[in-house]
């Protein structure tokens, strides 16, 4: 399955703005999870739990980064993955403020189709 990354109506990409603002390590470990997106299918990712169901087709990939947690979520269209939010994760729950960005991202991906 292909990925795309989130960039808003200015062309910005938030996405890679978080990136930047890691380190290197962790950026190559959560590129290395976004991979399994594009090289295994999805259901073997639900199955192994290195991906879970959020809310609104929004999705979670789970990476461990050095010393924390990330989540990227992203929605599914036909063939393709949105990466559309990546945090870290820093409570047990999911961020509903995350979340609900994720969700307005992923319906601004699709009002553009």
């Amino acid at each position: 399955m292909k990925t795309e990354y989130f960039f808003s109506q200015s062309g910005n990409s938030p996405i890679k703005k978080f990136l930047d603002g890691i380190i290197e390590s962790d950026v190559t470990i959560i590129f290395d999870d976004i991979n399994l997106l594009e090289t295994k299918s999805f259901g073997s990712l639900i199955k192994s739990g290195d991906i879970g169901r959020v809310r609104n087709g929004i999705w979670e990939l789970r990476s461990s980064g050095r010393d924390v947690i990330y989540r990227t979520l992203f929605g599914k269209i036909d063939d393709i993955c949105h990466i559309v939010n990546i945090y870290i994760k820093k409570d047990e729950k999911l961020r509903n403020r995350e979340i609900d960005l994720a969700i307005k991202r992923f319906k601004e991906i699709k009002n553009r189709k």
